[in-house]
């Protein structure tokens, strides 16, 4: 009897099993990653580019201004200015010209600008535009304005320093009218009771 016939099984070499792949480089693949790419790329630069565009369309140019108001408080030793609406000096010169800062920074003084330079904005939207702050370790109140235009900017900026001193003056003619005729009585007062107290004593 014949042993069966056997096979010998060869085995594949290395070569018959795998191809080798022909290296690519980094360049190479960033290139093949663009083509694949393009379109969303293309898709996203028309995005950006339409926002940016959009942007520059509807947004508009600000421009700043700065006014310096300078704040001479009274003494407290100075009777002359009893009974007025005059700032007067304390222990801490800070608190005095941010005092001074709070007056420019409202809405009268904001009304008043409105009125001289015919705007239609309304005086809050003033306000909006406008800031008073102290100057550090000065008696100086920075008042700055942004506006759509240079001058604009400018005229807020004076407007609101003017303003300020023109409303606080009014404000401190009109006491000091109303204490002018307060010792204009009192004279005429002790005049028609000194006149009376003669009579008498003729």
């Amino acid at each position: 009897m014949n042993p069966p016939d056997t096979q010998a099984v060869r085995e594949p070499s290395g070569s018959g099993w795998r191809r080798a792949q022909s290296g690519s480089s980094g360049l190479e693949r960033y290139y093949r990653v663009i083509r694949e790419r393009l379109g969303l790329i293309a898709m996203v630069t028309l995005t950006t580019t339409l926002v940016a565009a959009a942007y520059l369309a509807v947004a508009t140019e600000q421009y700043k201004a700065e006014a310096d108001l300078l704040v001479i408080p009274a003494s407290r030793e100075d009777t002359a200015f009893n009974g007025l609406a005059v700032i007067r000096d304390s222990s801490d010169p800070t608190r005095d010209v941010e005092t001074a800062a709070r007056l420019v920074d409202n809405v009268n003084v904001a009304k008043a600008v409105k009125e001289d330079l015919g705007l239609d904005q309304s005086a809050q939207a003033l306000l909006s535009q406008v800031t008073a702050e102290p100057v550090a370790q000065s008696n100086i109140v920075a008042v700055t304005a942004v506006a759509d235009s240079p001058d604009l900017a400018r005229d807020l900026a004076n407007g609101f320093v003017n303003g300020i001193v023109e409303l606080r003056s009014r404000v401190v003619r009109a006491e000091a009218e109303k204490q002018i005729v307060g010792l204009k009585d009192q004279l005429q007062e002790a005049s028609d009771g000194g006149g009376h107290c003669f009579a008498a004593r003729a």
